[in-house]
């Protein structure tokens, strides 16, 4: 929302200048005259040009009609992966520049464009499924066209009757700039792009410094390539100059002009990336692309003012299991032989990031018909599980296994259930509360598992009376109070989990499972160890604190 809000005021300033310059060029108007209203058009045909004109087109989009964004696919997935949707192709914000200066010529016929401005990215325009979008253009001045797909992305392309005459380059060196970090040939094979060889534009990576980097580019045949190769630049300086947060996806630009018509394929560009703004959410810079041979040697092809990066929450656990899914979690092994899983993120778009990179085709239905709240605790459940999974199957001699491989289902009871390679003798039981999740695997000869746990509470007498069967008062403190508390967190968790492995849970019956001994370490309940643990998430005023407990085997 606030991003959002930011955008519009943004927009605000040009949006006047387009009304008063409009005005400006109109000269005045009779007040009888009547006011041009707009027309609608389609992609067979345009509207007469001139103030006012408009048009509406639908289209649909998909990888049959796009596709080169076999290339341009967010997530890995192990070769010969047959759904597409879990690759998550999506349409780079520079394919859609160019789709906006199509359809904006068509109401500027005998004009060229030059420039765009203003433009945001709202959401991804993912392809697979295919999408019908729709598209609107209308002229807001005599030389702007304002374009947008309605719910993703919007943008004011600008005219002239020809292509300006460049500046001079900023041939500027980048202060305490230095050739270091990864080559272009690492950039895409060791994965720190996410792009496929028909946007692999970048060719060198030059001087980085504290203030931006250089690096040349090729153009690339597939829509938007150029500028999404000037863009990978941006998004490397990220990663290489934080230690957070390292993982940057364009949002939104505010001015783009060109001085000369796109190039063909072959030609190669040295990009500027000049570094302006880095906060904690985003990185804003300005860049220049310069011929770097044939006749437009040293000529200035295109300024960008304004390049905008949203950084995605990426800590040091988050960001090595993107760029290596298949050999990484986000799970933390506990000593005790179980899983936890937390949120490394604080944003619902950081959340989006990770639900595709662990959720398949067969379980984001679920997911997405959750509430906001359900969500995050289920995600984290399946976090946890999978990762539970893979690292038992790894320990076992198994090969990379992308989370996606793994899918987690529940039988008629609710009891969870993993399918996948060699998932077939695997149980697993997992729990998930506010903010955390846990998971637990038994293999072949051993006991079915059960793992539960409760945030650390008060615990009120009603509480008490409702899980203490009598035998079990002697083990908690009778004065109310923090060791109170605990004790009755440990009792509660260590009945749920001797329920789950038993395969009942508790019924609604608490009482009915009593714990015969209980210390820090754990319990004895109907003949069966269940573990226990208290684990700390989080540090100063956002640490909580979980009570864990599992059956052991």
């Amino acid at each position: 929302v606030l991003a959002e809000l930011g955008a519009a005021l943004g927009e605000v300033g040009p949006a006047v200048a387009d009304v008063v310059a409009a005005w400006r060029d109109a000269g005045p108007v009779a007040p009888s005259a009547p006011a041009p209203g707009p027309t609608v058009g389609a992609t067979n045909g345009a509207p007469p040009p001139g103030e006012g004109a408009a048009l509406t087109e639908v289209r649909t989009l998909s990888m049959e009609n796009m596709p080169f964004l076999a290339d341009h696919r967010f997530y890995r997935q192990r070769d010969g992966w047959d759904e597409v949707s879990d690759l998550f192709p999506v349409v780079p914000m520079t394919c859609t520049l160019q789709l906006f200066q199509e359809v904006a010529s068509r109401l500027m016929p005998g004009k060229v464009p030059i420039g765009l401005e203003s433009v945001r990215a709202l959401r991804w325009l993912a392809v697979e499924p295919p999408v019908e979008v729709t598209v609107t253009a209308a002229v807001t001045g005599p030389d702007r066209v304002r374009v947008a797909v309605e719910g993703f992305s919007r943008g004011t392309v600008v005219f002239a009757d020809e292509y300006p005459e460049p500046p001079a380059p900023d041939d500027r060196p980048l202060e305490g700039a230095s050739v270091w970090g990864p080559t272009a040939w690492d950039l895409y094979h060791d994965r720190w792009a996410f792009h496929g060889p028909q946007y692999q534009g970048v060719r060198e990576i030059g001087p980085l410094g504290p203030t931006g980097v250089q690096g040349r580019i090729e153009a690339l045949a597939a829509p938007g390539a150029l500028l999404d190769g000037a863009g990978q630049l941006v998004g490397h300086w990220v990663a290489m100059h934080t230690e957070v947060d390292r993982l940057a996806l364009p949002s939104m630009i505010e001015r783009i002009r060109f001085f000369g018509p796109h190039p063909p394929p072959g030609d190669h560009f040295d990009c500027t990336v000049r570094v302006n703004e880095l906060t904690d959410a985003f990185v804003r810079a300005d860049l220049e692309l310069v011929g770097a041979g044939g006749p437009g040697a040293g000529r200035l092809w295109c300024r960008i003012d304004g390049w905008q990066d949203t950084r995605f929450d990426t800590d040091e656990v988050v960001f090595p299991m993107l760029r290596d899914p298949d050999r990484l979690t986000i799970a933390e092994a506990r000593p005790g032989g179980w899983f936890l899983a937390t949120e490394h993120w604080d944003n619902s778009a950081s959340r989006e990031l990770m639900m595709r990179r662990y959720l398949n085709h067969r379980e984001r239905p679920t997911y997405e018909g959750l509430n906001p709240k359900a969500q995050r605790q289920w995600l984290l459940g399946r976090i946890a599980a999978k990762d539970a999974v893979r690292r038992r199957l790894w320990d076992g001699g198994a090969g990379p296994l992308f989370p996606a491989e793994i899918t987690v289902t529940n039988d008629a009871d609710g009891r969870p259930v993993v399918e996948g390679p060699g998932c077939d003798d695997l149980r697993v039981s997992l729990a998930h509360t506010e903010w955390a999740a846990a998971a637990v695997v038994a293999g072949p000869g051993e006991p079915d598992p059960g793992i539960d746990l409760e945030a650390e509470a008060p615990r009120h007498e009603r509480f008490a009376s409702l899980v203490l069967a009598e035998a079990e008062d002697a083990l908690v403190p009778a004065a109310d109070g923090p060791e109170r508390d605990l004790a009755l967190t440990r009792l509660w968790t260590v009945k749920e989990a001797a329920g789950k492995a038993a395969g009942v849970g508790l019924e609604g019956r608490p009482k009915d499972l009593v714990v015969e001994a209980l210390d820090g370490a754990g319990a004895r309940i109907a003949g069966r160890t269940v573990a226990t643990e208290v684990v700390e998430v989080g540090e100063g005023d956002t640490a909580r604190r979980y009570v864990v407990s599992w059956t052991t085997t």
